[in-house]
């Protein structure tokens, strides 16, 4: 990443960092056996925005899972528990390319 893409990354990495952690939680709640309505949109787009945003900066497998993570999260209503897990596998994708959120 050059200086310039490396300082503006710095300055969003917060944002990026938040969507990973709403997609993270909205996974974590399908695995669990629930997900409402707005969880389910609001992942949705966090997905939508980190796709565009992740691939900007170079990390192009996490702007791949993103894409796909945004499709299924506007797909599948309530998942069954495979699909509860192939989420979870495009975010440990993202997790790979270094995109965590710290934990608390």
């Amino acid at each position: 990443m050059n200086a310039t893409l490396q300082t503006v990354w710095f300055e969003h990495e917060s944002i990026v960092l938040e969507r990973i952690a709403i997609v993270e939680e909205a996974i974590d709640e399908l695995i669990a056996g629930g997900l409402s309505d707005y969880k389910r949109e609001r992942a949705r787009r966090a997905a939508h925005m980190l796709a565009g945003s992740v691939g900007m900066f170079g990390f192009n497998r996490s702007s791949q899972a993103a894409l796909m993570l945004e499709t299924a999260f506007g797909r599948y209503a309530t998942p069954d528990d495979v699909q509860a897990h192939e989420l979870a596998e495009q975010l440990a994708i993202m997790r790979a390319e270094g995109l965590e959120p710290p934990k608390a």
